[in-house]
C-alpha cells in the first residue's frame, strides 16, 4: 500500500498543511473501512487527489492548505481537468478523477469540515460522441445483433442524438 507521504513525496514535495494532510488521510481511511473499498482504489483515488492539490499549488503559487479547499471554484476545476487533457489524458480516467473529488467534497460536508459544491457544478468528462462517429465512419459499422446493441448503448448515453426507432 502507498502511503500518502510517499505519494506527496513523488509527486516533488508537495508539502501539505497538518490539518489538510490529516483529512486526505481521514478520508482515503473511511473510503477503505467505512466503504469497503481495496486498498488499490483508495490509492488511486489518492493519487487523483495528489494531482489536484498540486494543480492548486501551481495556481496558488503556494502549498494548499484546508481555506483553499473552501475557496475552491468552478474556473480552478476546468483548468484542472484542461490540464490534465493537454497531458493526454482520456475522458475515462478524467471523469474517475472526477468522481474521487467528488466522492472527497461530498465527505468534507457530511463530516461538516467544509462545505464548498463548486465541484458539483462541473459536468463530468466523458464520452465524445464526436470521436465515435469517427471511428465507425472509417471502420464502419457492425451487422445485426452488435448494431442494435450499439444503438441501444447509443439511447441509452446520447438519447437526444440516437433516434428511438428500431434500425
Amino acid at each position: 500500500m502507498t502511503t500518502l507521504a510517499e505519494l506527496l513525496k513523488s509527486d516533488g514535495e508537495l508539502p501539505l498543511s497538518g490539518e489538510l494532510a490529516a483529512t486526505v488521510e481521514a478520508w482515503l481511511e473511511h473510503m477503505v473501512l467505512d466503504r469497503g473499498l481495496s486498498e488499490a482504489t483508495r490509492e488511486c483515488y489518492a493519487r487523483d487527489l495528489v494531482q489536484f492539490l498540486a494543480h492548486i499549488k501551481t495556481e496558488r503559487g503556494r502549498s494548499p492548505v484546508m481555506a483553499d479547499l473552501e475557496r475552491l471554484d468552478v474556473r480552478m476545476i476546468r483548468g484542472f481537468l484542461a490540464r490534465r487533457r493537454r497531458q493526454g489524458v482520456s475522458g475515462r480516467t478524467l471523469a474517475g478523477s472526477m468522481s474521487a473529488l467528488r466522492m472527497f467534497f461530498r465527505w468534507l460536508e457530511a463530516s461538516e469540515i467544509l462545505k464548498n459544491r463548486s465541484i458539483l457544478s462541473v459536468a463530468m468528462p466523458g464520452a465524445n460522441p464526436d470521436a465515435a462517429y469517427q471511428h465507425y465512419k472509417r471502420h464502419g459499422l457492425p451487422d445485426g445483433p452488435q448494431l442494435e446493441a450499439l444503438a441501444q448503448k447509443g439511447r441509452r448515453h446520447f438519447p437526444s442524438l440516437v433516434p428511438a426507432m428500431p434500425l
